[in-house]
This record gives structure tokens, C-alpha cells and sequence, in this order.
């Protein structure tokens, strides 16, 4: 039994495997969270009209724990998945790749506290509302400090990205990837869709639009490193 798990371990191990499952992992988790998203943050109004008191008061107590959890369940999958983005990086720069991965982790485990108070106030709003109660103080800027931070991560780890595709010639991807790294997609999602899709998407593209972008940056870069072989990803040591 040793040999076929040592086989098994071994394939695992394989750098082009290693690429391929962090890469996966990255994938599964994020549309974990945008599935989670869809299920309790959606409403179909304009960003002006939209608010998280809105959605709590439209979702069963249940579904809200339930589809919170779920997102901090899948917190870990991102994290696995960026050390795809290290592995990627790493061939043009070690401290970049570093700083970029540390600057995106921090961000998602800040999403874990965000998800975690996103349950508790959304919970809370649905209780306190119809007594004409506001939440605590404390409460409500907590959970606005965890959404900064989080989005903090993501802006900086994109921005640390971009500067990577932009001025490192050693790189794993395409240069039509450049099109598609974060940073570009943050632009359209944020400031196009949210002001150009009909109301009824635009409320949930503001929200969702940092899963979207990390989703779709994810898929291109675990379909475009899928199929290349070791020597043409790390180099040689």
C-alpha cells in the first residue's frame, strides 16, 4: 500500500499538477463565494436603492447563516488557490510574488471576519427592525472595518499584479493577459457595470464585484498555465 500512495503523492507533488489544483482550488472557492453572494445579497435594485438592511429583511434567518457559512467555508480554497499566483509570479520575481500573495491573503482572511458579521448583522437587522432599534455602534462599524480591509487586500494584491504583467519580461502568461488581470476587470466592474447594467444587476455587481474579478482572473490563469510543461513555468534551480 506505501508504493501506490507514495505514486499518488508524487503525482499530487508534480509542479504541473501543483499548478493545476491550486489553481482549482482558487476556482472552486470563489464561485462558492459568488454563488453565497447571489443567494443572500441580491436584490434587484440600483446601486442608489440598494443596502444590506434590504437584503436581510428579503432572506430567511436560515439561508442567511446557512450561505455565510458557506463563504467562510470557502475562504481556504482562495488561499490554497494564490499560491498558484506565487508559483506564477515567482519566475519573474520572488518578492513581488510574495508581496502580491500576502497583500491578497490578507484581504480574504479579512472576507472571513466580513462574512462572519455579515451573518451576525444581517441576523440582527431582521430583529431589531421591526422593534425600531438601531445596531450597536460597535457592531456596525466592525463589520465596515473588515469589508475595508478586505478590499483594501484585493486592491493592493491587483494593483502589485499589474505592475507585474506590466513591467517584468520573465512571466508565465500571454500578453493579452494583461487585459484580464485584475486591475482591468476592477475598472469595469466597479465603475461601467455598476453604472451601465439595467438597475435590477447593478446593486449586486457593486457588491459582488471582488469575487468576480478574482473568479475570472483565476479561470484564465489556471486554462493558460493548464497545459504547459514545467520547464516553461519555474526555473531551473
Amino acid at each position: 500500500m506505501i508504493p501506490i500512495f507514495d505514486n499518488i503523492l508524487n503525482k499530487i507533488t508534480e509542479k504541473n499538477n501543483i499548478f493545476r489544483i491550486t489553481g482549482t482550488l482558487g476556482v472552486l472557492g470563489l464561485l462558492l463565494i459568488l454563488i453565497a453572494d447571489y443567494k443572500i445579497l441580491y436584490m434587484p435594485l440600483s446601486t442608489k436603492e440598494y443596502s444590506t438592511s434590504h437584503t436581510a429583511m428579503a432572506h430567511s434567518i436560515a439561508d442567511i447563516l446557512f450561505y455565510t457559512k458557506l463563504s467562510v467555508f470557502a475562504i481556504p480554497f482562495v488561499l490554497f488557490g494564490l499560491y498558484h499566483f506565487y508559483l506564477t509570479l515567482s519566475i519573474s520575481n520572488k518578492l513581488l510574488a510574495k508581496v502580491t500573495v500576502g497583500a491578497y491573503a490578507f484581504g480574504y482572511l479579512n472576507a472571513a471576519f466580513y462574512y462572519a458579521y455579515l451573518a451576525y448583522i444581517m441576523s440582527a437587522v431582521q430583529l431589531i427592525v421591526p422593534l425600531k432599534l438601531n445596531l450597536p455602534y460597535i457592531l456596525k462599524h466592525l463589520y465596515f472595518l473588515f469589508q475595508i480591509f478586505y478590499y483594501a487586500g484585493i486592491i493592493a494584491g491587483s494593483i502589485l499584479f499589474f505592475l507585474g504583467l506590466s513591467f517584468f519580461k520573465r512571466i508565465n502568461y500571454p500578453k493579452w493577459y494583461i487585459y484580464f488581470n485584475p486591475l482591468y476587470l476592477l475598472f469595469i466592474f466597479r465603475i461601467i457595470l455598476t453604472n451601465m447594467t439595467p438597475p435590477a444587476f447593478s446593486g449586486f455587481f457593486l457588491i459582488s464585484s471582488f469575487t468576480l474579478i478574482m473568479l475570472i482572473t483565476f479561470i484564465f490563469s489556471t486554462v493558460i498555465i493548464w497545459k504547459k510543461s514545467v520547464k516553461t513555468l519555474l526555473p531551473e534551480v
